[in-house]
């Protein structure tokens, strides 16, 4: 039987895939185990840590392994001060399960099987910690509240149970729990992108109001809902991530953002969010310090006359690849400090007094 050219590609592009993921699964796993190098302990393929980890060890990664829980008895090191679990099969967290690592100021913990149940107690002790990173996981709210939609349009959240009532801390019938506790004291950095959030309520952060949380990443999170008091302990936020939740509704995230109370200029991305306008209920509470505002891959269509509320301070501004066609004059009046302006990938056929902004277009 001979076949042609044609006939072959057709074969290969069918049993292609299935070739390679049956190579791929064939393929031998890493060498199990642990070894030590300047300073560093790499363990690949493990069912458990060693005990101690070994002295002078000040970087830990961790991949790949079969470790389905981490609590304080498998991480004990006075030297230690980063943390790497990456594709793992975590699963828990133990309350207190880093405290023993006194001199933590980076804890990375991506693409594992961490739970909804994971609560604010995990992070007890580690006062050092700057830059907490939980990206790629299974973390949602849904463990701790109930999200109730009624015909109207409005939405609420009610609690049946806490993710800040931590084991030997006694809480008073007067005072939720996170009000009573608090936290990473020196956080700078906090991630939760990927993970099914789906809602923020509004004492999420609260154990967090005495630390520097500069940054707060929540890039596809399948956001629905964002409580008004969510942003509120966070008083020195500058970088708000919240790209790629095209379910988020824009009048409860103007309800948070007019209870922002940072004390710093702030960077807002909305990018991906499935806008058919410009957010202006969103921008108007956080226009005195709104620095940069990401808009990109929206449907715009139309940028009009009054979208923007008066932004004094923005510099930057993202309108790329948003379905633009019209620019109505006086569109930008309000941006006298903007200094870039990015329209590409808009099929822009009208466009005016956009040359007078003196922005790098």
């Amino acid at each position: 039987m001979i076949f042609n050219r044609e006939t072959v590609m057709a074969m290969l592009a069918l049993v292609g895939p299935v070739l390679l993921q049956a190579f791929a699964s064939s393929a031998p796993r890493p060498e199990p185990g642990c070894s030590t190098k300047n300073g560093k302990l790499l363990c690949q393929n493990v069912t458990r840590l060693p005990k101690p980890l070994p002295d002078g060890v000040h970087f830990l990664h961790v991949t790949d392994s079969r470790l389905d829980r981490l609590g304080e008895e498998e991480l004990r090191s006075d030297t230690v001060s980063t943390v790497w679990f990456e594709r793992n099969a975590i699963g828990e967290l133990g309350e207190g399960a880093f405290r023993r690592l006194s001199g933590l100021t980076f804890l990375h913990l991506s693409e594992n099987l961490i739970r909804a149940d994971l609560t604010w107690c995990t992070f007890l002790g580690l006062d050092e910690l700057t830059n907490l990173h939980l990206e790629d996981n299974q973390i949602n709210m849904e463990s701790y509240y109930d999200f109730l939609e009624f015909d109207n349009g409005t939405s609420v959240v009610l609690s049946r149970g806490y993710f800040c009532r931590c084991e030997g801390i006694n809480s008073s019938s007067e005072r939720s729990p996170c009000e009573e506790l608090t936290v990473l004291p020196k956080l700078q950095v906090l991630s939760l992108n990927c993970n099914p959030v789906r809602i923020l309520p509004g004492d999420i952060f609260v154990p967090l109001r005495l630390s520097p949380v500069a940054f707060l990443y929540l890039e596809t999170c399948q956001l629905l809902y964002i409580d008004e008091g969510s942003l509120s302990p966070l008083q020195h936020l500058q970088i708000l991530i919240l790209k790629d939740n095209k379910e988020l509704v824009m009048d409860n995230l103007a309800q948070a953002t007019t209870n922002i109370d940072s004390k710093y200029n702030i960077s807002l991305d909305l990018s991906r969010t499935d806008l058919s306008e410009v957010p202006t209920n969103v921008l108007a509470p956080i226009a005195s310090t709104l620095l940069e505002l990401l808009l990109a891959e929206n449907a715009f269509t139309t940028v009009r006359n009054g979208s923007f509320p008066r932004l004094p301070v923005l510099e930057r501004l993202d309108l790329s690849r948003c379905r633009i066609r019209t620019i109505e004059g006086g569109a930008f009046d309000g941006l006298s400090n903007l200094e870039f302006l990015d329209l590409t990938g808009n099929g822009l056929t009208e466009v005016s007094d956009v040359d007078y902004l003196g922005a790098t277009a």
